[in-house]
């Protein structure tokens, strides 16, 4: 006789990596929130000694990791519970871990601009040459639009493109061109 009553292997798997996903979710909160804090606060997150070992009180490890530190000491069980066991490769704290979450909010921030850019219904971009430190020809493409709730003008940086030294018009107008494409704005829509 078979009994019924009993969940299927696969049933309990998914329920277990399910439960195990919402754990890990969890854990990001105060990670995230740090480094949202600190781009907020336009606060660098890395000191001089980042990459040392998270251990060592005497050294600052940067103000992500201090603030982590912070986080713990105020209370955040969660955030002791699993950095304290955790594995030394998944406790995402790593610079490689803030720069993917720097890329994540960067995402959906844009997506966000784009999303009101797209009320709107009409756009213009705005853009001046810069050179870096290193000579690298930069171009920031900045967004205007008109916050169809507010009426009012916003004007949103969206990201720096990279070129050649020296870049012709025409090399220019294309990086400005696949740049609008990228972020799925219509050019059609661009006034200037």
């Amino acid at each position: 006789m078979i009994d019924r009553t009993s969940v299927g292997v696969t049933h309990q798997l998914n329920a277990a990596h399910a439960k195990q996903i919402e754990k890990n979710k969890k854990r990001l909160v105060s990670i995230v929130k740090t480094v949202i804090f600190c781009g907020r606060q336009n606060i660098p997150l890395r000191g001089h000694r980042d990459d040392s070992t998270y251990e060592r009180s005497e050294v600052n490890l940067g103000n992500f990791q201090e603030l982590l530190k912070f986080w713990m000491d105020a209370g955040d069980d969660l955030l002791v519970d699993h950095l304290s066991t955790a594995p030394s490769n998944a406790t995402y704290r790593s610079k490689t871990t803030q720069n993917e979450i720097i890329d994540c909010c960067r995402d959906f921030i844009i997506k966000r601009i784009v999303h009101s850019v797209k009320l709107s219904k009409i756009f213009a971009i705005s853009c001046d040459e810069a050179t870096d430190v290193s000579n690298q020809f930069q171009l920031p493409l900045i967004i205007r639009y008109v916050d169809t709730a507010s009426l009012e003008v916003r004007e949103h940086f969206i990201s720096f493109l990279n070129l050649d030294s020296r870049p012709s018009g025409q090399a220019i107008s294309s990086a400005i061109l696949e740049a609008v494409k990228d972020i799925s704005l219509d050019i059609s829509q661009c006034r200037y």
